[in-house]
C-alpha cells in the first residue's frame, strides 16, 4: 500500500504510512471530540456531529473491519478526506482547532455555540437557540465565534465582550423594571459588569505581554539555532568529501598493514627455513672445531643479510603504514568532533583557524629514517692492513 495523503481546504498536509497510522489518528480525533457527546441534543452541534464526527466514525468503521480490502481502505480515505474538508477548519494543525481545544476543556456548551455561529456565518448550518437555557454562556460562545471571524484583536475581543455583557446587563435591568423589581438590583448588576470589564481588561494587557515577551524570547532562540544549524549544515557540505577521502585511506592503509604483517610473517618463516638448509648446504659436515673458509663464512653472511635487508624493508613499510592509518583515522575524528562542537554552538572563532589547520596539515609518509645498511663490520674485514 502506498499510503495515505490528505490535503484540507487551508492549505495543511498530513501523511500517513499504513492504514493502522489512519486508524490510530481517527481514534484519537474522535476521543478528542468526546466532549460533543454531552450535549447531542442541542441543534446548534448538529453541524458539528455532521461534518465531524459522523465521517471519523464512518472511517472507524471501515478501517476496523477484518480482512482489510481496497473498498473498504478507499471508503476510510473518502470519509477522513470529508472530515478535512469542513469549511470550519478543525483538523488538529488549524488555529481554531487550539482554541476549541482549551475552550472545550472549561465550558462545552461555549465552544459549541461558538462554533455553531462560525458554521452559520459559512452558510452551511441552520439558525439556532439557546436551548440549554445558559444565557451568559449562548452571548459568550456567539460573541467568540463573531471575535473569531472578524479577525479581531485582543482589544477588539474585550470590547465586544464588554458591548455584550452591557446590553446583557441593560436587558435584564429592563426585565426587572417591567416586572417591578427594583431598579437598584439593576444598577447593581451594571456595576459589576462595569467591574468585570475593567478587570478583563487588566487581564488581556498583562496576557498580552506576557505572549509578546514569550515570543520575542522564542524568536531570538530560533534565530540562534539557524544559525548553528546553518553553520553546521555550511560545515558538512565543506568537509564532506576529507572526511571521505580520509576514511578511505584508513581503510587503505589498514589493509596495507594485515597484508604487511601476513607478509613478513610469511618471510620470516621462509627464510628461517632457506637460512637453514643454505647453513646445511655450505658448512656439511663440518665439526665444531674446524675452521670455516672464507667462501663458506661469505656465503652464509650474504644469506643473513638479505633475509635481515628483506624483512627490515617490510617492517618499515607496515609501520609507515600503521602511521599513516592512525593519522587519517585522526583526521576522520577530528573532523566529526569538530562538526559536533559548530552544531551545539560550542567552537569560538577563534579556534576555526588552529582546528582547520590540524585537519589539513601536510602527511609524512611515516618512514623512519636512518643511515642505510650497517656494513661497518664488512668495511673492517675488507680493510687493507
Amino acid at each position: 500500500m502506498a499510503g495515505f495523503t490528505f490535503k484540507t481546504p487551508d492549505g495543511a498536509s498530513y501523511k500517513y504510512a499504513t492504514a493502522a497510522a489512519l486508524s490510530q489518528f481517527v481514534s484519537q480525533e474522535l476521543a478528542t471530540w468526546s466532549w460533543l457527546s454531552q450535549h447531542q441534543g442541542l441543534a446548534a452541534a448538529q453541524g458539528l456531529n455532521d461534518s465531524i464526527v459522523r465521517p471519523l466514525l464512518h472511517a472507524q468503521q471501515s478501517l476496523g473491519q477484518q480482512p482489510p480490502t481496497e473498498a473498504t481502505t478507499e471508503t476510510a480515505r473518502s470519509q477522513v478526506q470529508k472530515y478535512f474538508d469542513s469549511k470550519l477548519y478543525l483538523h488538529p494543525k488549524s488555529p481554531l482547532r487550539v482554541v476549541v481545544d482549551k475552550l472545550a476543556k472549561k465550558s462545552p456548551a461555549e465552544a459549541i455555540y461558538m462554533l455553531a455561529t462560525i458554521g452559520q456565518q459559512s452558510g452551511k448550518w441552520a439558525q439556532f437557540s439557546d436551548q440549554l437555557n445558559a444565557k451568559s454562556t449562548y452571548v459568550a460562545g456567539i460573541t467568540k465565534g463573531v471575535a473569531y471571524l472578524e479577525g479581531w484583536s485582543s482589544d477588539a475581543k474585550a470590547n465586544a465582550a464588554a458591548v455584550s455583557a452591557e446590553q446583557s446587563a441593560h436587558a435584564a435591568g429592563e426585565a426587572l423594571t417591567a416586572t417591578g423589581t427594583s431598579r437598584d438590583k439593576a444598577e447593581e448588576i451594571l456595576n459589576f459588569f462595569s467591574q468585570w470589564e475593567a478587570g478583563h481588561r487588566e487581564r488581556l494587557s498583562t496576557l498580552n505581554d506576557t505572549i509578546r515577551q514569550e515570543h520575542e524570547q522564542l524568536s531570538s532562540e530560533l534565530r540562534e539555532d539557524w544559525k548553528r544549524l546553518t553553520a553546521t549544515y555550511d560545515s558538512q557540505l565543506a568537509l564532506r568529501a576529507p572526511a571521505t577521502y580520509w576514511g578511505k585511506k584508513h581503510r587503505k592503509h589498514t589493509n596495507w598493514v594485515t597484508w604487511l604483517a601476513i607478509g613478513g610473517s610469511l618471510w620470516l618463516i621462509v627464510g628461517a627455513i632457506a637460512l637453514y638448509v643454505l647453513a646445511k648446504s655450505v658448512f656439511g659436515l663440518a665439526t665444531v672445531d674446524a675452521v670455516p673458509s672464507w667462501f663458506q663464512v661469505l656465503s652464509f653472511s650474504l644469506g643473513v643479510l638479505v633475509f635481515v635487508l628483506v624483512l627490515r624493508s617490510v617492517l618499515k613499510l607496515m609501520m609507515s603504514h600503521v602511521h599513516l592509518s592512525l593519522d587519517a583515522a585522526e583526521r576522520q575524528t577530528m573532523i566529526v568532533s569538530y562538526l559536533s562542537l559548530v552544531r551545539k554552538g560550542a567552537l569560538k572563532e577563534e579556534a576555526l583557524e588552529k582546528v582547520l589547520g590540524a585537519i589539513f596539515r601536510p602527511t609524512g609518509d611515516g618512514i623512519v629514517k636512518d643511515d642505510g645498511v650497517p656494513l661497518s663490520v664488512l668495511a673492517e674485514l675488507f680493510k687493507r692492513p
